[in-house]
């Protein structure tokens, strides 16, 4: 966890263990971090999102983003490679704001995730190792 004027939140770091990505990694880290730049632009108030909207986007996203690559993402997949929301809201505990709503409209001032990383089945020879 880091801590930074009084918030605390987690941090999660991905790299490859022997410093160096294999090119199947590299095509997926780049696709999971194309989803998550694009999902932070859209975390600000001008957007009118909430945080589930930016979820649906992040899921959409990540899913052309995987199919691109040649991941299979058809049916339920998804559920297994992307399980959990995209983001939450930070405060003075790692998930302190519990009384915020995922669908309330983001605004200025709020302090939130966006973290779109992936659950790989490791028979599939392309895991990322997350740290």
């Amino acid at each position: 966890m880091q801590q930074y004027a009084g918030y605390i939140s987690d941090v999660t770091r991905v790299w490859p263990v022997n410093g160096k990505f294999t090119p199947a990694q590299r095509e997926l880290y780049t696709a999971v971090l194309n989803v998550q730049r694009s999902c932070i632009s859209l975390c600000r108030e001008s957007a009118s999102l909430s945080l589930d909207k930016i979820h649906d986007i992040a899921e959409r996203s990540l899913r052309e983003q995987l199919d691109s690559i040649g991941f299979n993402t058809s049916g339920n997949a998804m559920r297994t490679l992307f399980p959990h929301h995209v983001g939450h809201h930070i405060g003075l505990s790692v998930h302190d704001c519990g009384g915020y709503s995922r669908q309330e409209m983001l605004r200025k001032g709020q302090c939130i995730t966006i973290e779109p990383y992936d659950f790989l089945i490791p028979k599939q020879n392309r895991l990322i190792n997350e740290c």
